[in-house]
């Protein structure tokens, strides 16, 4: 079964102030070149307050010369080639999302989300972010602003409930002083440096 995404405009003809643009596509259109929209994404960038990309629409960004020299992510699959066709971006697939300036990119389709998340953070707070992510019930430790947690698939959550219910007790009290709160946490300090480092947890900027 296929699912279509149906537009209800056309680029050319939006005349509304844009606040925050949004380039979305799929994988065959990445190596789409299309002057006529790369010069409008250009344009539009001037009197936008912000622009993202979801995925590979990196790419879209980068032939629009809107990623020159500037950190940028894509979906890990298609990182070397991002780098390879153009090498004056900085490309990085580490990070679910990276913010350069007024430009944000995201590394994948979920990963979208997560820059969602921190676009209302930044707008409206951690606490508006936060039920955002309760409603769409998706997991809101990614909702910090101008970074990202990067970690293997295979220990995106820990077996074991006390380590599970401590991550996500942190992702709800980001801006609190965690050790000294959450009592549990100084008497599994070295449990949780072992574990935390098996799991190879990183902040970056």
């Amino acid at each position: 079964m296929r699912s279509f995404l149906l537009a209800h405009g056309y680029y050319r003809r939006l005349r509304e102030p844009v606040d925050t643009l949004v380039v979305v596509c799929g994988p065959t259109s990445k190596d789409t070149r299309d002057s006529r929209f790369s010069h409008w994404l250009q344009k539009t960038a001037g009197r936008a307050r912000r622009m993202a990309s979801v995925c590979v629409a990196a790419f879209l960004l980068a032939e629009a010369g809107l990623l020159h020299n500037k950190r940028a992510t894509t979906h890990w699959a298609f990182a070397a080639d991002c780098k390879k066709k153009y090498p004056d971006v900085k490309v990085d697939a580490n990070p679910i999302w990276i913010q350069d300036g007024n430009i944000y990119t995201s590394a994948g389709i979920t990963a979208g989300i997560d820059l969602a998340l921190a676009m209302v953070e930044e707008d409206h707070g951690s606490s508006v972010a936060l039920d955002v992510a309760r409603n769409l019930i998706v997991f809101s430790a990614q909702t910090w602003r101008s970074g990202a947690i990067q970690r293997s698939l295979s220990t995106q959550a820990s077996g074991r409930k006390a380590l599970h219910d401590l991550q996500v007790w942190m992702a709800e009290n980001l801006n609190k002083n965690l050790l000294l709160m959450y009592s549990p946490a100084a008497a599994m300090s070295r449990e949780l440096s072992r574990v935390f480092q098996k799991g190879n947890w990183h902040y970056t900027r």
